[in-house]
């Protein structure tokens, strides 16, 4: 027989034999992937925050060097038309201009450019005769100006001979305007090697024309496709805006920087990480295989314990080191008393589901158990009733006194309820109502359930406030046949709301046809409060 009973449980021990190496490799793998994974998502964390780090500060340097540019653009256009200001407003030069004298105006815009390092120096005169000094436009670029300076162009970028120029238009008056003088530095390697060397990084800026270019604000910096980080600024246009010719002296600064050269200084960090998590790697595997076999010993004697438990034998296991393994030990020794706790448990809860945790009467499930029992032998049972009882006025002083106050009431109740039924089963049905299965004839249902009523009209202590209530009962006879707990403790509800309509403090009986007479038993009104 023992063997018998014995042979499943061993080969189960047997097959859970053949698992363990398998659960080590399981263990060992498991904490590999975790490992390698955890490592995995440092590198690309760090790898990420350098560089959007490293993108951050190239965008704010080309932005910091971006406004400085503007800065000297402006502080450069302020000059240039001071300049211009106080030679168009030279007597000489004004009548020269004015004689078709060119020999003069040559000399003065020859002295202008080389006085203030102007690249260029142009005069458009009457009839659009022109003088040029610095720099000769073609054909195509004078019939450009001349048609900017007639739409009122003032300032911009001014393309001649498709190089860039910052131009400035001031008219010349005598003392109507009677010629236009513009004057212009060009924006060269020059201008541009200068204004790198304002920022902290070396970035690489060019003028770039831009027909199509319509914005007057810079771009974000953006990434682009060869892994540079650029942007462009729209320097402003030397003629209306809009026009078909503004857009041919339309220009951008373009700031670029190759994100390879910013990551340059990151790369030597970046190796050594790699070779650290390597080398954290390996050490975390030999500790995970370890830590495996640590796990796999204490599990293979708990096994060949319980192989022996299930035999019949007396068996135990050592202390393990560890919390979990000693734990999982100790509760195996203490297994045999753990199952009697458990049902010690079991009856406790049992208990407490059969009965009301405020006031400890037992609650409608044990009332329905007792019904049932009565109903179903009512000769051995005699006859008995079913009392419903509510308390008067409970919900204005629970709403005036508080919950506690109104706890405290129930309780109070539950304990003179308890006293005058004695012996017979009280049952707490669900907030202030009560029920109770009271042997007896009619009279001395009567009797008690006047008793229950006089009790209820006795004033309440809650709390240092005495609180003045009463009670309504209804009753229903056992002993009908055919009648169910449900219906007749439904019978007994109809009879309490009898009470209630008959003026509350009295009780009554239900019987079928309608509900009997009502005792004539009143206390005092339902609710009076009075502070001691």
């Amino acid at each position: 027989m023992g063997d018998a009973a014995s042979f499943p449980g061993e080969m189960a021990i047997k097959g859970c034999s053949g698992h363990m190496r398998s659960i080590r490799t399981r263990l060992s793998l498991s904490f590999a992937a975790i490992i390698i994974a955890t490592l995995g998502l440092f590198l690309a964390a760090v790898h990420l925050a350098a560089v959007t780090a490293i993108e951050t500060h190239v965008a704010d340097q080309m932005r910091t060097g971006m406004t400085m540019f503007r800065a000297d653009w402006q502080r450069q256009q302020r000059q240039m038309a001071q300049l211009g200001h106080v030679l168009a407003q030279d007597f000489g030069f004004r009548a020269a201009v004015a004689t078709g004298d060119h020999a003069t105006i040559a000399s003065a815009l020859i002295n202008a450019t080389r006085r203030s390092g102007l690249s260029a120096a142009l005069l458009i005169g009457p009839e659009d005769k022109r003088l040029a000094q610095g720099v000769a436009p073609a054909t195509a670029d004078w019939t450009r100006i001349i048609r900017a300076v007639d739409d009122g162009a003032r300032s911009g970028v001014l393309m001649i001979r498709g190089q860039p120029f910052q131009a400035v238009a001031i008219p010349v008056r005598a003392p109507q305007p009677i010629a236009t003088l513009v004057i212009g530095r060009h924006i060269g390697p020059t201008q541009l090697a200068a204004f790198r060397d304002t920022v902290s990084i070396a970035l690489d800026a060019s003028i770039v024309p831009a027909p199509q270019h319509d914005a007057q604000a810079p771009t974000s910096a953006e990434m682009t496709a060869a892994r540079m980080v650029t942007l462009d600024y729209p320097l402003p246009h030397f003629g209306t805006t809009g026009s078909g010719e503004a857009h041919k002296n339309a220009a951008i600064l373009r700031l670029t920087y190759p994100i390879a050269r910013a990551y340059a200084p990151f790369r030597p960090i970046q190796l050594a990480l790699g070779l650290i998590s390597a080398g954290a790697l390996a050490a975390a595997l030999l500790a995970s295989w370890f830590l495996a076999r640590d796990i796999t010993g204490p599990l293979r004697m708990l096994r060949d314990a319980a192989a022996r438990l299930g035999s019949g034998e007396v068996a135990s296991v050592p202390a393990f080191r560890g919390a979990e393994i000693g734990g999982l030990a100790d509760s195996f020794n203490r297994m045999a008393q753990a199952v009697a706790q458990r049902e010690a448990r079991i009856t406790h809860l049992y208990t407490l589901a059969c009965h009301d945790a405020m006031t400890g009467l037992p609650n409608r499930t044990v009332m329905q158990e007792a019904l049932t029992e009565a109903l179903a032998d009512p000769a051995r049972h005699g006859m008995a009733g079913v009392f419903f009882i509510d308390i008067d006025g409970f919900k204005q002083i629970n709403d005036r006194l508080g919950h506690a106050a109104g706890d405290a009431l129930i309780c109070g109740f539950a304990e003179r309820c308890r006293i005058i039924l004695g012996e017979a089963l009280l049952a707490r049905m669900g907030g202030d109502e009560f029920a109770a299965l009271v042997p007896g004839d009619h009279d001395r249902l009567r009797a008690v359930a006047q008793a229950l009523v006089s009790a209820a009209a006795l004033p309440f202590d809650l709390g240092g406030q005495m609180a003045y209530c009463g009670a309504s009962v209804g009753i229903a006879i056992v002993g009908e046949e055919g009648l169910t707990p449900d219906r007749l403790l439904h019978h007994a509800d109809i009879a309490l709301y009898a009470a209630k309509a008959a003026g509350k403090g009295c009780c009554r009986f239900y019987h079928e046809g309608g509900v009997g007479e009502p005792n004539r038993y009143r206390n005092r009104p339902a609710l009076t409060l009075v502070t001691v």
